[in-house]
């Protein structure tokens, strides 16, 4: 078992008093907007007195502060024309339709900005990909049917 390393000086446990004599900095007071001609001034709110932790540097300007939440931002909707055609290009006999369906989604995704470009990309690819294996098939079958008959006429 390591021990671990000692605790920086000045350090003080969270929920334990800080010694004696150590002083808090004071968060500095932010400037307000320059005051806008027609417009009365208006009194700033208050900041609320914030402590710094012991033990901890002071936060630089221009950061969020600890304890501050970091703002949301709502994730882009995805396409569902696009997950339909990537489905339905895997599905025997549609493969045809999921490809139109993904190109479809693909004009869609591009003027919007959803997410969804890859399922739409692959859903494309998969439904051209087995398109042209049915024309080759179809070609090959047809070929040797052809050869097959001009031998018996």
């Amino acid at each position: 078992m390591t021990d671990a390393p000692p605790p920086p000086p000045g350090f003080v446990p969270y929920g334990t008093e800080p010694p004696p004599g150590y002083q808090v900095q004071p968060y500095p007071q932010q400037q307000g907007y320059p005051q806008q001609a027609g417009y009365p001034q208006q009194q700033g709110y208050p900041q609320p007195g914030y402590q710094q932790q012991p033990g901890y540097p002071p936060q630089q300007a221009g950061y969020p502060q600890v304890g501050y939440p970091q703002p949301y931002y709502a994730p882009r909707p995805w396409n569902g024309l696009a997950i339909a055609g990537f489905v339905i290009s895997l599905v025997p006999y549609l493969w045809w339709l999921g490809a139109i369906l993904s190109g479809v989604a693909l004009g869609q995704i591009r003027r919007s900005g959803e997410q969804g470009r890859g399922l739409a990309l692959a859903g494309l690819i998969i439904g051209c990909i087995i398109t042209g294996i049915i024309l080759i098939v179809f070609l090959i079958v047809g070929i040797i049917a052809a050869a097959a008959s001009a031998r018996y006429s």
